[in-house]
């Protein structure tokens, strides 16, 4: 069996639709309310990470969060439910490998394409599907599961 590290070239091959992305909380009571904050924050990957070079035409819609050292970012559909949102909340996540091999979670790209940094970039980790699950995941189920959730709009971020 192959064994595969986390570096810049292969996140494609390590997280996929249906995944989860786990950004740890702090555990601090302090924290309750923050993004991030008591117990963390999760996303819900959607679509296949693509990979974004620097130096190329795509990479200059990200200029304003590129870390300097990186060589690729990766553009990740994501939803979640969060407060400042009703309901659903979805974007391209933008993820990015380290030097030490920690995957980033350093801005997004909002549906209207802005593009937002996020300072301090937070550690992320892939939990993903269910090996199972994970080869047979239909994306068009998945796809109408999601309209579904679209069309019933509403904040439910505060009893998640």
């Amino acid at each position: 069996k192959t064994e595969l590290s986390l570096n810049g070239d292969t996140l494609d091959l390590l997280m996929a639709p249906g995944d989860v992305l786990l950004m740890r909380g702090s555990g601090r009571i302090s924290d309750i309310g923050n993004a991030g904050g008591f117990m963390g924050h999760v996303l819900v990957v959607t679509a296949t990470p693509q990979m974004v070079r620097a130096n190329t035409t795509d990479a200059l819609q990200l200029s304003s969060v590129w870390p300097q050292e990186a060589k690729a970012l990766w553009r990740v559909g994501t939803v979640e439910s969060t407060r400042r949102e009703s309901g659903l909340y979805e974007c391209e996540s933008l993820l990015f490998v380290d030097r030490s091999r920690q995957l980033l979670l350093i801005g997004e790209v909002e549906k209207e394409g802005d593009v937002c940094n996020f300072e301090p970039h937070e550690v992320v980790e892939i939990w993903q599907s269910p090996e199972a699950f994970r080869g047979t995941l239909r994306l068009d189920l998945m796809g109408t599961v999601l309209q579904d959730m679209r069309k019933n709009q509403a904040s439910w971020s505060a009893t998640t």
